[in-house]
């Protein structure tokens, strides 16, 4: 995960929204773990649009430990 590819877009009630932006494919970007560099400023719960190279999808983070993503 490159950092300079994620924006932190809103912050509400203790819940914070993402966009990630890269050129890897989705398949990658959804392995638990992928994430794990961020796990110190997120929260569960807090939501991520991921823009891949070849999807574009929207997500909550399920888990810290490793990072893992779901779909909303």
């Amino acid at each position: 995960m490159k950092t300079s590819n994620l924006a932190v877009v809103w912050f509400a009630n203790g819940v914070t929204g993402y966009v990630y932006k890269t050129n890897e494919t989705m398949a990658t970007i959804i392995e638990p773990g992928y994430f794990d560099t961020i796990k110190h400023i997120s929260n569960v719960g807090d939501q991520m649009y991921v823009v891949a190279s070849d999807d574009v999808k929207l997500f909550y983070i399920k888990s810290l430990e490793p990072v893992e993503l779901k779909e909303l």
